[in-house]
Formats: structure tokens, sequence, C-alpha cells
């Protein structure tokens, strides 16, 4: 079996859903390069994005929040 790659040192854009492009942002942003990488990188925080904060509910402690809204007009 030598000269036999690991499935776990498989470039991270061959696997199935994530391609090029979606491989370049794991590269960049999350140092994720192989199968292996992606394995052992365990997430350090969760944002729930489940729930719409009113506007007038937002603090100013940097919290990350989502917001819903319309779009009523836009102006050039």
């Amino acid at each position: 079996m030598a000269g036999q790659q690991s499935i776990l040192d498989t470039p991270i854009e061959y696997v199935k859903g994530i391609g090029p492009a979606k491989g370049e942002t794991f590269r960049k942003e999350l140092n994720i390069h192989t199968v292996q990488d992606l394995l052992f990188t365990f997430p350090f925080r969760y944002i729930d994005r489940t729930s719409f904060q009113y506007i007038k509910d937002i603090k100013a402690d940097g919290d990350n929040i989502q917001l819903k809204g319309t779009l009523i007009s836009i102006e050039k």
C-alpha cells in the first residue's frame, strides 16, 4: 500500500458539496486544507441564527444579532 494517499489527506475541495470556491473559503477563513483538518476542527463559538431581534432592542455591547425587515425605498 506504499504510495497510496490516505482519505484524510484529501484536499478539502474534493469533498462532495464543497468544490473549489468553497474550498478556498475553508482554507482562508478556517485554515482547513484537508479532510483531516475538517474532522479535527471544533467550533469555539455558536451563533444562534434562529431568533430575530427588534431594532429597538439592540444593545451596543457588540453581540451578534440577526435582524429581519422590509426595505421600503432605495435612493441613489
